[in-house]
């Protein structure tokens, strides 16, 4: 049995970081803040897909909405400070570019920080809200439960889906925690690590290059940050090799 008390714990431990970083942000914007800002939130999300794994689709996004809405705003600041970071190593040295997207930063820093009162309100009812949910669980309900987000990863990385598999993935590994230590070792959790972590430094790759390729920049910068997606790519589909067979511990579930 997963107790109440633990899965209160982990909603109330990752929605006191959510909202201690969002306060943080108000007040310094400081990028690694809006970071820790959207991983509380993807770690919240997990939790309430759990509880709400039973309600229709459409309804679990629409009660969710009001927090994802700060983890989209948010989203849009930390896509550009990750540009600008990769280029930067790179030392791809376009000071227009740069200016480009400082003012982007800017912009969308404004519109997140004129948001303060509404962001405030929906995290405090979003808690509210979630935390009249909480009940003890059978370990088997959660156990299945990621079983079918796997089953679900799979669907989505056979279509080539690969950011959302990694969604999924984060899932599995932010909820595996709340099982007991007995019951979680079915899954192999630092292949799923790994598996999303090569799912994300692609992404990050490939939207760089992408965003290149817009400005119609075909310089040695285009090539370089293709080059980059490219040796990425190759690594994410080695990763991801016989995914489904990798994924469970199978000397662990015999």
């Amino acid at each position: 049995m997963i107790p109440k008390k633990l899965i209160q714990s982990y909603l109330d431990e990752h929605w006191d970081k959510l909202s201690e970083h969002l306060e943080q942000y108000f007040r310094y914007q400081e990028p690694n803040d809006l970071h820790q800002l959207r991983v509380n939130i993807k770690k919240i999300s997990a939790l309430v897909q759990f509880l709400d794994h039973d309600q229709d689709a459409a309804q679990f996004k629409k009660t969710f909405e009001p927090v994802r809405k700060i983890f989209k705003a948010a989203g849009k600041i930390r896509e550009i400070h990750i540009f600008l970071e990769i280029t930067n190593q790179l030392e791809l040295n376009h000071p227009w570019i740069t200016k480009i997207f400082e003012k982007r930063k800017n912009r969308a820093t404004m519109h997140f920080l004129r948001s303060k009162k509404k962001f405030r309100k929906a995290a405090k009812r979003g808690y509210t809200k979630y935390s009249k949910k909480i009940t003890s669980y059978p370990d088997f309900v959660l156990k299945n439960f990621l079983i079918t987000q796997i089953q679900s990863a799979q669907i989505q990385l056979s279509e080539q889906n690969y950011h959302e598999t990694r969604k999924i993935i984060k899932v599995v590994l932010n909820l595996s925690n709340l099982l007991p230590k007995t019951q979680n070792t079915f899954l192999n959790i630092d292949y799923l690590d790994a598996a999303q972590k090569a799912i994300g430094d692609w992404h990050d790759a490939d939207e760089n290059y992408l965003v290149f390729e817009k400005l119609m920049l075909k310089t040695a910068s285009l090539e370089i940050l293709k080059k980059e997606a490219d040796m990425h790519f190759a690594l994410l589909k080695r990763q991801l090799k016989d995914f489904p067979h990798k994924v469970f511990n199978a000397t662990k579930t015999a």
